[in-house]
């Protein structure tokens, strides 16, 4: 498994060019998952409390500020079994918002009430008036999920690259070894480990609020994704 380190910083960038070390590695990430073509991106963790929300929101974020088109699916609360209507009709009836910052957007499937059939779920998101160049799945952990909650395995299952987030010094072995466990037994690979170091992070106040009030506002930046002189965009479309 590949380790993608982030270390957070505790105040919010003057610049671009003073971007936190965090957001340079979720970039370099990115990359790779551009690199490889992986379009639906699944994250979840060993335990409850590693910051995977926050994580999603931020990947989403540095897609969507690259141009692409992205979509957060958030799978952490409970689930509504209906069949009042089609999976087409409420996700064709659900609002989406005003895409802020451009080019991203949330599901949350508690709100819309969707079936979770995975794969559905996806055929229904390719049709041309729901296309997205990203999905980024918000999954409740391997461990303590709740009564009506998403099982995160069936998802990621359907995922092209799979994510575990770690909270680096606080998950004991035992825990990260189960959910490793675990994802094998459901033939789910693991793309990489994330590692969230919570000393450097601040995840219940800086981090949080950096996400909030800077990253779902700011504009899109042209080309802010380019390392090495390609951007994901670039990287996609098979550019020199």
């Amino acid at each position: 498994m590949t380790r993608h380190e982030l270390a957070f910083a505790d105040l919010p960038p003057s610049s671009e060019a003073n971007k936190p070390k965090w957001l340079v590695e979720l970039e370099l990430l990115a990359l790779g998952i551009a690199a490889n073509h992986q379009r639906v991106i699944a994250l979840s963790a060993p335990s409850p409390d590693s910051g995977v929300t926050t994580i999603s929101r931020a990947l989403a974020n540095v897609f969507a500020q690259s141009g692409l088109t992205t979509l957060i699916i958030d799978w952490t609360g409970p689930l509504s079994y209906t069949n009042r209507y089609t999976l087409q009709d409420r996700l064709r009836n659900y609002d989406y918002g005003s895409l802020r910052p451009p080019n991203c957007a949330t599901l949350r499937l508690s709100t819309v009430g969707i079936v979770p059939d995975v794969g559905q779920l996806i055929e229904v998101l390719e049709s041309s008036a729901l296309k997205f160049d990203r999905l980024v799945f918000d999954l409740p952990p391997l461990t303590g999920v709740q009564l009506g909650q998403m099982n995160p395995l069936r998802a990621a299952a359907s995922a092209d690259a799979f994510f575990l987030i770690c909270t680096r010094h606080h998950e004991k072995r035992r825990v990260l070894f189960n959910a490793v466990e675990s994802a094998f037994k459901a033939s789910v690979p693991i793309s990489g480990l994330i590692m969230n170091d919570v000393h450097h992070s601040y995840i219940g106040n800086e981090v949080v609020r950096w996400a909030n009030r800077y990253l779902r506002w700011v504009p899109p930046i042209k080309n802010s994704m380019v390392r090495f002189g390609k951007s994901v965009k670039e990287l996609e479309e098979g550019t020199d």
